[in-house]
């Protein structure tokens, strides 16, 4: 957590301190936000786009209808993934994911070393770069597959995508 201080400014009289300024502290604030999708089989060198449709499977286009608005204005600085593989098991090509800020045309990279080659797993990641949102702005996760000896299947993700503001 950051904090943003002023400095104090004091004089001393006669051996008493006497406080001109006071010390503005103001931590930073946190929300989580859920991302994710139902079970899939991903294909080969597929991109899906995860928004907040945990119901439904990740779509290979993009879709206003599965964006998260941003609540407030700040940096998107770190992401949580956590999936099930409830199928076949892939083998260890890995996949990238990436923070799209749609509405600004900016995205920030959280993994380009995602394996499918257990059944779960649950690893957060800060990003290199924090991605800046601003209230309203819309969101959306990328989920960029590669080509697999062996797809997994039966694949479910759920992720927290963390606001800094």
């Amino acid at each position: 957590m950051g904090f943003n201080t002023d400095i104090l400014s004091a004089t001393t009289i006669s051996g008493d301190t006497i406080l001109i300024s006071g010390t503005s502290v103001n931590p930073k604030q946190t929300i989580a936000l859920f991302f994710g999708h139902d079970s899939l089989s991903p294909g080969d060198t597929q991109t899906y786009y995860i928004g907040n449709s945990i119901n439904l499977t990740a779509p290979i286009s993009s879709s206003d209808g599965r964006r998260v608005i941003m609540p407030k204005t700040g940096n998107i600085v770190r992401v949580g993934i956590c999936q099930t593989v409830g199928g076949t098991l892939g083998t260890s090509e890995t996949s990238t994911f990436t923070v799209n800020n749609v509405t600004q045309s900016t995205q920030s990279t959280i993994t380009t070393t995602y394996t499918y080659d257990s059944s779960s797993a649950n690893i957060s990641y800060t990003l290199a770069t924090p991605l800046a949102v601003t209230i309203g702005d819309k969101i959306e996760l990328r989920w960029t597959t590669p080509t697999w000896v062996t797809n997994p299947t039966t694949v479910r993700q759920q992720m927290n995508v963390y606001l800094e503001y």
